[in-house]
């Protein structure tokens, strides 16, 4: 097996729940996932089945879009309702307009200080670990990229913002230092993770309901993953070749390479993602995602 999943990451589930879910439902096949979510979160999990697995840094490439929710005038260690939620003593009361002015600020590249309850390594440890140990935690702060925020809602005190972002980010954090800017604090509520790249929330398959044939039935092109690279597709003779780590060669009848270029087999399944050697005019594979037939046997 062989390919990528949509996954609604169901709520209170880790993303780990998921694996081992799906893991237990396609016994002997290796089963990853690319870009965590907390328990608290629902939305796309995009799972990775077989060799895939090696394909997790590209899919941390492709943007991200949340739909979120936040309370203002309350504060807590992780910035959401996981921990104990502390109620601030006479809040003050946050405007729309306040909201939308402040927005502009949180687009672009930022400066973003991550939860002390996150993923976050500390000398190589999840910072989390630590936390809910009682121990004083110091996240570094870390540059982020925001492409877009949209104030979809502003009832009382929860507002509901949209955000599309890129791989790090932080969704936690933008609403608390969003409500810090307009003179208070905020606790994120619900998230959804809506979009990673096309894998869109409405096309996500329940873990729950999983098994192995409607995996089978789901599987979704390893190509999907890194949707914006050129394609080249490889000859037949080439195809073992190159399922063996091999340079091929380019002529000028394959046209201007450079760059990572994705090498697939007559059907358009891919075979492996290389990088282009203008200088030699050779195609150079850096991560082989096909076994060759005969190394499949002998295991």
């Amino acid at each position: 097996m062989f390919g990528l999943l949509n996954v609604n990451k169901p709520a209170s589930w880790t993303s780990r729940d998921v694996v081992d879910r799906l893991g237990y439902k396609v016994r002997r096949v290796k089963v990853g996932h690319s870009g965590t979510l907390d328990p608290l979160a629902t939305g796309v999990l995009v799972i990775c089945l077989g060799r895939a697995t090696r394909l997790v840094p590209y899919l941390h490439r492709l943007p991200k879009t949340y739909v979120a929710t936040f309370q203002l005038g309350r504060r807590s260690d992780s910035d959401d309702i996981e921990t104990e939620v502390e109620v601030l003593p006479d809040a003050p009361q946050v405007t729309t307009a306040q909201l939308r002015e402040v927005l502009p600020r949180f687009v672009g590249k930022i400066t973003q200080l991550p939860p002390t309850y996150s993923a976050v390594k500390i000398n190589g440890k999840p910072a989390y670990r630590k936390a809910r140990k009682g121990k004083p935690v110091e996240v570094p702060e870390r540059e982020v990229e925001v492409h877009r925020i949209e104030l979809l809602e502003h009832v009382g005190d929860l507002f509901t913002l949209e955000i599309e972002c890129g791989t790090g980010t932080y969704i936690r954090s933008i609403g608390r230092d969003i409500a810090a800017a307009c003179g208070t604090a905020a606790v994120m509520t619900s998230l959804c993770r809506t979009r990673v790249g096309d894998f869109t929330v409405e096309t996500a398959i329940n873990p729950e309901k999983a098994d192995r044939r409607m995996i089978q039935e789901h599987l979704i092109p390893a190509t999907r993953a890194v949707p914006d690279v050129q394609r080249i597709m490889l000859t037949a003779d080439d195809v073992p070749r190159v399922e063996n780590g091999n340079e091929i060669p380019f002529s000028e009848a394959t046209g201007e390479l450079s760059g990572e270029v994705l090498l697939c087999d007559p059907s358009g399944e891919l075979v492996a993602i290389a990088e282009v050697d203008t200088e030699r005019r050779l195609i150079c594979p850096r991560v082989v995602l096909r076994i060759p037939p005969e190394v499949n046997r002998i295991g």
